[in-house]
């Protein structure tokens, strides 16, 4: 059976979560924090979460998961099926991750948890989060999904 490890609050293993219930594979959940401890170095090589182990391999990072299901499980489709069009699926979600989510990231602390962010951080977030959602904006397709006509991981 495939482990899945990680804690609910993150957005990323939420995500796997996600990946592993739309494609239908049996998984048990072992609630893992991030740690830099030797153990879990072994199932993620940065510490990171999620990670899944199958058959004794571990795989860590979301579109890592993410293609070893599609693969692994190729119904239902969470890529089309054209190559290029699977590329922009992948592309969105990376301009996602990197460009809005990891720059939304160095505010949350003051957003959600009373901590205090400088000035200089708000301004430098708030001009890349802008950059970062135009580009998104230039790819997604919003019809009826975010990359077309089919939900993909996009989506998720």
């Amino acid at each position: 059976m495939i482990k899945l490890y990680g804690v609910k609050p993150s957005n990323y293993y939420s995500l796997a979560k996600a990946i592993l219930l739309e494609k239908g594979l049996a998984f048990e959940e072992v609630p893992t924090p991030p740690s830099q401890n030797e153990g879990f170095l072994q199932k993620s090589p940065m510490g990171k979460m999620p990670a899944i182990e199958v058959d004794g391999v571990y795989i860590s990072e979301t579109l890592a998961i993410a293609s070893w299901a599609e693969r692994a499980q190729p119904e239902p489709p969470l890529l089309p099926p054209v190559p290029v069009d699977a590329a922009k699926v992948i592309e969105l979600c990376c301009h996602l991750k990197l460009d809005v989510e990891l720059v939304a990231r160095r505010v949350l602390p003051a957003a959600f948890f009373g901590a205090t962010a400088s000035d200089e951080v708000l301004a430098t977030t708030e001009a890349d989060l802008d950059k970062g959602m135009k580009a998104v904006a230039r790819l997604f397709q919003g019809s009826p999904y975010a990359a077309g006509d089919s939900f993909t991981i996009a989506d998720l």
